[in-house]
């Protein structure tokens, strides 16, 4: 459904039955982590914190590091 993958949302069929996936905004993580009474230190995407070999980003999305401390 192209409306899943607009909220984040995905469905993949495995061997095991369906996986359900949801992929949260950058918003929507911070106020989780919020809510969970941390305080959000440093975020940034992985590609801005570290160069990685050719092999790992080839292999894998960029992804959001997130550094956070118990208030």
């Amino acid at each position: 459904d192209p409306a899943l993958e607009q909220l984040g949302d995905a469905s993949h069929a495995t061997p095991s039955g369906l996986m359900f996936i949801h992929s949260a905004t950058q918003a929507e993580t911070r106020a989780l982590v919020e809510r969970s009474g941390l305080d959000v230190l440093f975020t940034a995407m992985r590609s801005c914190v570290v160069a990685e070999r050719e092999c790992v980003r080839e292999f894998s999305d960029d992804t959001r590091f997130w550094v956070a401390r118990k208030c």
